[in-house]
């Protein structure tokens, strides 16, 4: 079964575009990958669900040829097609260290410790067969590394090896599902789905340093602001309290 047709939108003339997909079909939720020009070719931030991967191929053929995809978290909406994707065009998929295991089918995100809801919905969708399949060409990633003008931030709690993207030269962020923006402003991201809220709240405190005024998020459109680190630091402390 093929999913709802994905929308593709340009964000930054011939540096960014948004990817957008829906799981479940027609009525899901709103799931973006990016497409960014570093350079070197494209690389593809996120990837969606296993069944988006010949999509998302097609799609970026007339944008460029896609070099790497970096993967911000191994849930099989964000990371499904990465293996297709990397067989297909024999490029590398990268994510953090202390992700790798879940994407190459060594370790189960469900059976790390953390939230017993969360591991509860990730031990459903695993045993429904709503997984993340093998990834055999793997690269590792570390906090403060940069790859192709992008930034690495390990900011984990969502899942262990959770990371968000600071693409400085055109002062984006990328939160992966740390945040979202569903309903027109930033949020965080949601309980049901992430292990550990308060690692999670404590990571995102490296958003104060960055010179961003764009938010990109895993799930809903694009946010600009120029106050968005003020914007970000009041909604993490807030709601932390």
């Amino acid at each position: 079964m093929k999913l709802s047709k994905p929308t593709v939108i340009t964000i930054q003339p011939d540096k960014l575009w948004q990817i957008t997909l829906r799981f479940p079909p027609l009525i899901g939720v709103p799931t973006n990958c990016w497409l960014w020009n570093g350079g070197d070719g494209l690389t593809l931030i996120d990837c969606g669900c296993p069944n988006h991967g010949e999509e998302i191929v097609k799609i970026s053929q007339d944008i460029g040829a896609i070099k790497r995809v970096i993967i911000t978290h191994a849930h099989p909406d964000h990371a499904g097609a990465a293996a297709a994707i990397s067989r297909a065009l024999n490029v590398p998929v990268f994510a953090h260290e202390k992700e790798t295991d879940f994407l190459s089918g060594k370790k189960t995100i469900h059976n790390e410790t953390g939230s017993l809801i969360c591991r509860c919905v990730l031990w459903f969708a695993h045993n429904i067969g709503f997984n993340v399949p093998k990834v055999e060409n793997l690269a590792q990633l570390k906090g403060e590394q940069e790859i192709e003008g992008l930034q690495i931030l390990h900011t984990p709690g969502h899942t262990p090896g959770s990371i968000s993207i600071f693409a400085p030269s055109i002062q984006s962020l990328f939160c992966g599902d740390n945040l979202d923006n569903l309903h027109g402003k930033p949020a965080l991201g949601q309980l049901w789905c992430t292990l550990d809220k308060d690692t999670r709240n404590s990571s995102l405190g490296q958003f104060d340093k960055l010179d961003a005024n764009r938010l990109l998020a895993g799930h809903g459109r694009p946010y600009e602001s120029n106050t968005l680190p003020t914007e970000l630091k009041k909604l993490i402390s807030t709601t932390s309290i």
